[in-house]
């Protein structure tokens, strides 16, 4: 009985720490989420920018009306928004990073990878760049500069998840083979009480 017992308390400490595993995985999910949202605002921000320069070039004034930059204060701080998510996002990544390092080597690689690439394209400043450019209404540029941030975004994504899928399906495959375990465990341990 004290051995039945020993046994599901590893089995039970077994299925905490996969737990632990998968929610960590979850949290590496939820980083490819967000970005696809994020790429997917940045594309419809690009569309409105886009529409904003057609109804300025439309008008012969040089300088927009008050309602014409009130559009492009929106529209800047909504770039400005996206900014800050891609920083929280990116901010985010490298504590999971540090916190995985150890233990799961290749999720840490892919963390790593992306937070490089991150760098590399420099997201989120060239976001405020045009987020200035939209408000000081030089939109000439601005949309075609969105398009290719978010292009930019969907790469990151791509890097982030080249992780290897194997790694989750044997997770998965532990927590099931732990699970069964554990229901043994019990049915053993029932029985030895009976006795």
């Amino acid at each position: 009985l004290a051995t039945t017992g020993q046994q599901q308390n590893e089995v039970v400490e077994s299925l905490e720490n996969l737990i632990d595993e998968l929610a960590r995985w979850d949290h590496y999910r939820r980083f490819a989420r967000e970005l696809t949202q994020i790429q997917d605002e940045q594309q419809q921000l690009a569309d409105a920018t886009a529409q904003q320069a057609q109804r300025l070039l439309s008008r012969a004034a040089r300088e927009p009306d008050a309602q014409a930059q009130a559009d492009l204060d929106k529209l800047s701080a909504q770039q400005h928004e996206l900014a800050r998510r891609v920083d929280r996002i990116l901010s985010g990544m490298a504590n999971m990073r540090d916190q995985i390092a150890a233990e799961q080597g290749d999720a840490a690689n892919s963390l790593a990878d992306a937070l490089h690439e991150a760098g590399r394209l420099a997201l989120s400043g060239r976001m405020r760049e045009v987020a200035g450019q939209v408000a000081r209404n030089q939109i000439g540029q601005a949309p075609a500069a969105q398009r290719q941030l978010a292009e930019d975004v969907e790469e990151l994504i791509n890097v982030l998840s080249n992780r290897p899928e194997r790694e989750l399906s044997r997770l998965v495959e532990k927590l099931r083979q732990a699970e069964s375990d554990l229901a043994d465990l019990q049915q053993q341990q029932q029985g030895l009480r009976r006795k």
